[in-house]
């Protein structure tokens, strides 16, 4: 796919101004909206590199935590305060 969408967006890339008809006419060849073709015009023209041009998620994969193990033992075993419990916490008079 990024093999694919390269062939597309590098001959573009070169190019200092595009028109609007071609942009949308190479969106349409790659299968993707207009706007994700700017946008991936702007990342291939920071870094032209194949890779450049896969879509990531953004933000820490599924399933990795950000704590240890460990940690996550030992905040499951621990009790919670009970300075908060409702018998605890006095109704607010207004």
């Amino acid at each position: 796919m990024a093999r694919r969408r390269e062939a597309g967006i590098r001959p573009l890339a070169a190019q200092p101004s595009l028109d609007p008809a071609v942009v949308t006419e190479a969106a349409q060849h790659l299968e993707v909206s207009r706007s994700l073709l700017y946008h991936l015009l702007r990342l291939y023209r920071k870094g032209p590199q194949t890779s450049t041009l896969l879509l990531r998620r953004k933000g820490r994969p599924l399933g990795a935590h950000q704590l240890d193990e460990e940690a996550v033992e030992a905040s499951s075993t621990t009790p919670f305060a009970t300075s908060f419990s409702p018998k605890n916490v006095r109704a607010r008079r207004t």
